[in-house]
């Protein structure tokens, strides 16, 4: 893939994490995330909106990466609106347990995180448990 048509679809619930980390959050997307090699877009949760509906939507417009910014919510939102497709979900973890994140190795602090997401980085396939119509 050409550098110049990464686009990074992010979905940051700004309730996440610890209080005044917003723009911590936002500081680093702004500089790691930059033109030409990356095309960021970055959608701030409100809590109300259907997430799965919002990644897939990202998907059809071109994005080659979706992030979640946030905590267990927001990613099982992401996670429901890409399992089954080619699109790769990364991880900033800013939940309390950030069990995942721990398990997968990806680093908790946000810095690290979004820099490991911006740069080369390996995808590894993730199982999902599906429950009635959701996976989790």
């Amino acid at each position: 893939m050409d550098d110049s048509s990464r686009k990074a679809f992010v979905i940051f619930n700004p309730a996440a994490g610890k209080e005044g980390q917003a723009d911590e959050i936002r500081e680093a997307l702004s500089r790691h995330f930059v033109p030409p090699r990356w095309m960021p877009e970055v959608y701030e949760t409100t809590g109300e909106e259907d997430i799965a509906a919002i990644c897939r939507a990202a998907c059809r417009r071109g994005a080659s990466l979706v992030i979640v910014a946030g905590g267990d919510g927001t990613l099982v939102g992401a996670a429901n609106g890409l399992v089954h497709g080619p699109i790769p979900l990364g991880i900033i973890p800013l939940g309390t347990g950030n069990d995942l994140a721990r398990a997968l190795h990806i680093p908790l602090k946000i810095d690290e995180a979004v820099e490991l997401l911006a740069g080369d980085h390996a995808v590894i396939e993730v199982d999902a448990l599906q429950v009635g119509e959701r996976c989790f």
